[in-house]
């Protein structure tokens, strides 16, 4: 089974997959492991549901996920 939560890594107005976790939980781990930057800006992308999950300088904005 493919992991449902894809990660993208936003940099300016690119948009880059970074992968894919099992969780929520596991990919916030997985940005926490990457982010090495405190401007790095994350989008996690729930495929069951389409919502969305924004992080930016390390702070979560929950969309529905």
């Amino acid at each position: 089974m493919v992991p449902p939560i894809d990660i993208f890594e936003m940099e300016g107005e690119t948009v880059r997959w970074i992968g894919a976790a099992a969780t929520v939980e596991q990919a916030k781990e997985e940005i926490r492991k990457l982010s090495a930057k405190p401007a790095d800006r994350f989008i996690l992308l729930d495929q069951r549901t389409g919502n969305k999950l924004y992080i930016e300088n390390g702070e979560v904005s929950e969309r529905g996920l």
